[in-house]
Order: C-alpha cells, then structure tokens, then sequence
C-alpha cells in the first residue's frame, strides 16, 4: 500500500488489513486522523515519531503485527488519545502506562 502521494484530508478512520507492507513514516500528512487501524499488518517497527504529526488521534489498533518495542514517546503530544490495541503482537515489555489511556496488551 503506497500512501505517498496522499495530501491531508479531513479523515475520520483509517483501516488497513492484511497488507503485504505498509509505509508507517508516511503517515505524518494524516494530521486530522482520529482512529488508525493498522491491524494484522505485519508491522515489526514502529518509529519514534509515526504518530507525532496526528495530535487528534483519540484511537490506535496495531493488533495482530510482529511487534517487540513500543516506545512510550511516540505517544507524546497525543493529548486526544483515549486507546491503543496492542493486542497479539511480540511484546517484551507490556508496561506502557500512560495516563487517561486504555492499553490493551
């Protein structure tokens, strides 16, 4: 799934599922995203700053990837956020507290 080419837009929800890959880094143009499924996308990494350019994102489900390290930093700055699914992925450290937040691990 090639989102390059996107310009921002006034988008509510983003769902992706099941793709061979996705380019995380250039989900920064997504600035008024609310929800963001990126489920069963076999993501393994996730960059410090994937989501610091969505400050209305209120909702993340990355469940079901290959996930091994979340960095709590890269959910400075999102002062909307109400939930991150972190369910079935790789984990070491499930410890990710973050305050006014539902983590599901």
């Amino acid at each position: 799934m090639n989102i390059q080419n996107l310009r921002p837009i006034k988008l509510g929800q983003l769902t992706t599922s099941f793709s061979e890959t996705i380019n995380i880094i250039n989900l920064e143009h997504l600035v008024n995203l609310i929800h963001i499924n990126l489920s069963r996308n076999k993501i393994s990494t996730l960059y410090h700053t994937t989501f610091n350019k969505m400050p209305n994102l209120e909702y993340i489900n990355i469940r079901h990837n290959y996930l091994s390290i979340i960095d709590h930093i890269m959910f400075d700055g999102l002062i909307r956020l109400k939930e991150i699914d972190l369910r079935n992925n790789r984990l070491y450290d499930t410890e990710l507290i973050l305050p006014n937040v539902t983590v599901l691990v």
